[in-house]
């Protein structure tokens, strides 16, 4: 209950969010003060967050890097359809699976959206970067349901985000499948658009996640719901393992419940 009213305060007066913004100005203000050459690298990354990267540097993306991922991920090749959503089940909490979609399954041409967090946007250099792969849209109110709705592009997203991310992170842990929200269920059959679920199924065995850092996260989603923005910086040189199945005809489907119950029979089937 404590936490409920302490949530209704934070969204009701929006404190956090200016919070964060003055943060962000005294860090950079700081790096001004501290030295010239770090401010400098911040302007950099805040100048590529808002023009993107050049096209010859996604080309390149696309080239070397696509050959580079495609060594170090274990995936069944299908063809997806066009213009279809992206259900991903995580098993850990990183968003490097979801940037990895649109190269192994070559709908980078089609350059899909990327759903994420919109406390992700305070990170210097991070929008530039998931640019390279695919646009994205923030989790501000009705920005969701605008982009199941239209049309345009193909469009990633992780069904319960911050909480499903936050409560998979435990190495060699079970995957927990937490129940779709309606409204999300809804959206999609309204969409008319095949939907492909996706399982990562080994994450958090190809990333370390410390089970301190995990706590710590967790006490941050009491307040503001991020999930595991970032694992410790470790690889474990093992491979990713995808499976992404063939598109559910949500044309066919009357009912959100009935979509729920196939999604999460195709997810079990995989565990």
């Amino acid at each position: 209950l404590t936490q409920k009213i302490i949530k209704k305060i934070l969204k009701d007066c929006m404190f956090i969010e200016y919070f964060l913004v003055i943060i962000v100005y005294i860090f950079f203000f700081l790096c001004l003060w501290i030295g010239k050459k770090i401010f400098i690298i911040l302007i950099i990354f805040k100048i590529f967050d808002i023009l993107g990267p050049p096209q010859f540097l996604r080309k390149a993306v696309q080239g070397k890097l696509k050959k580079y991922i495609k060594q170090n991920t274990e995936f069944n090749k299908i063809k997806p359809k066009k213009n279809a959503i992206y259900l991903l089940m995580p098993h850990g909490a990183t968003f490097f699976p979801a940037l990895r979609l649109p190269l192994l399954y070559d709908i980078e041409d089609e350059y899909p959206l990327f759903f994420i967090n919109k406390w992700f946007l305070l990170i210097p250099g991070f929008v530039g970067m998931v640019k390279l792969f695919s646009g994205l849209i923030t989790s501000e109110r009705g920005n969701l349901k605008l982009a199941i709705l239209q049309n345009a592009r193909p469009l990633i997203i992780y069904p319960n985000g911050a909480k499903e991310v936050l409560y998979n992170s435990r190495k060699n842990s079970r995957r927990k499948i937490f129940p779709i929200k309606k409204k999300i269920l809804n959206y999609i059959l309204k969409s008319k658009k095949p939907l492909h679920i996706v399982i990562i199924k080994n994450e958090s065995k190809c990333f370390y996640f410390n089970h301190f850092l995990i706590k710590f996260y967790e006490i941050i989603n009491i307040f503001l719901d991020i999930g595991i923005p970032f694992p410790l910086p470790f690889f474990t040189n093992k491979k990713l393992k995808l499976y992404m199945f063939k598109s559910i005809n949500t044309k066919k489907i009357d009912d959100f419940r009935d979509l729920r119950r196939i999604i999460i029979r195709r997810v079990g089937d995989l565990k």
